[in-house]
Protein backbone atom coordinates (compact mmCIF):
# COMPACT_ATOMS: atom_id res chain seq x y z
CA UNK A 1 0.00 0.00 0.00
CA UNK A 2 1.60 3.64 -0.78
CA UNK A 3 2.91 5.83 2.00
CA UNK A 4 2.65 9.35 2.56
CA UNK A 5 4.98 11.35 4.98
CA UNK A 6 3.07 13.09 7.76
CA UNK A 7 4.42 16.00 9.79
CA UNK A 8 3.51 16.31 13.59
CA UNK A 9 3.96 19.20 15.85
CA UNK A 10 4.52 18.54 19.55
CA UNK A 11 6.65 19.68 22.44
CA UNK A 12 9.90 18.38 22.51
CA UNK A 13 10.05 16.68 25.95
CA UNK A 14 6.56 14.51 24.82
CA UNK A 15 8.23 13.32 22.11
CA UNK A 16 11.39 12.05 23.73
CA UNK A 17 9.29 10.61 26.29
CA UNK A 18 7.34 8.68 23.17
CA UNK A 19 10.39 7.57 21.81
CA UNK A 20 11.58 5.77 24.86
CA UNK A 21 8.06 4.27 25.57
CA UNK A 22 8.09 2.90 21.83
CA UNK A 23 11.76 1.71 22.54
CA UNK A 24 10.37 -0.17 25.23
CA UNK A 25 7.89 -1.56 23.67
CA UNK A 26 10.58 -2.49 20.95
CA UNK A 27 8.08 -0.13 18.04
CA UNK A 28 9.24 2.69 16.53
CA UNK A 29 7.32 5.84 16.48
CA UNK A 30 5.95 5.51 13.07
CA UNK A 31 4.13 2.38 14.09
CA UNK A 32 3.04 3.62 16.87
CA UNK A 33 1.60 6.76 15.32
CA UNK A 34 -0.02 3.68 12.49
CA UNK A 35 -1.48 2.06 15.10
CA UNK A 36 -3.43 5.04 16.38
CA UNK A 37 -4.43 5.84 12.70
CA UNK A 38 -6.02 2.66 12.48
CA UNK A 39 -7.60 2.11 15.60
CA UNK A 40 -8.96 5.76 15.13
CA UNK A 41 -10.21 4.83 11.39
CA UNK A 42 -11.93 1.01 13.15
CA UNK A 43 -13.57 2.94 15.46
CA UNK A 44 -14.67 6.35 13.96
CA UNK A 45 -13.48 8.01 17.26
CA UNK A 46 -10.22 8.41 19.27
CA UNK A 47 -9.11 5.29 20.90
CA UNK A 48 -9.37 6.59 24.26
CA UNK A 49 -11.59 8.86 26.40
CA UNK A 50 -10.71 12.54 26.55
CA UNK A 51 -12.42 13.98 30.01
CA UNK A 52 -14.49 16.85 29.42
CA UNK A 53 -13.58 20.05 31.08
CA UNK A 54 -16.62 20.73 33.30
CA UNK A 55 -16.57 24.39 32.76
CA UNK A 56 -17.97 23.75 29.30
CA UNK A 57 -20.89 21.73 30.90
CA UNK A 58 -23.89 22.86 30.15
CA UNK A 59 -25.06 23.46 33.67
CA UNK A 60 -22.09 25.70 33.90
CA UNK A 61 -22.59 27.46 30.82
CA UNK A 62 -26.21 28.10 31.71
CA UNK A 63 -24.94 29.24 35.62
CA UNK A 64 -22.82 31.98 33.73
CA UNK A 65 -24.64 33.35 31.32
CA UNK A 66 -27.36 34.01 34.37
CA UNK A 67 -24.74 35.20 36.38
CA UNK A 68 -24.07 37.63 33.29
CA UNK A 69 -27.76 38.97 32.86
CA UNK A 70 -27.65 39.66 36.22
CA UNK A 71 -24.67 41.24 36.26
CA UNK A 72 -25.55 43.43 33.32
CA UNK A 73 -28.75 44.29 34.95
CA UNK A 74 -27.51 45.75 37.79
CA UNK A 75 -28.30 42.80 40.04
CA UNK A 76 -24.69 41.73 40.33
CA UNK A 77 -21.60 42.62 41.16
CA UNK A 78 -17.86 42.62 39.76
CA UNK A 79 -14.97 41.40 41.61
CA UNK A 80 -11.71 39.97 41.29
CA UNK A 81 -10.56 36.29 41.66
CA UNK A 82 -7.38 35.39 43.65
CA UNK A 83 -4.34 34.47 41.79
CA UNK A 84 -3.85 30.75 42.94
Amino acid sequence: MPQTAVQIRMEKELWEGMKKTCAKLQMSTDDAFSLFAEKMLSEGRLPFDVPEDPFFSEENQSHLRKSIERLESGLGREHQLPDG
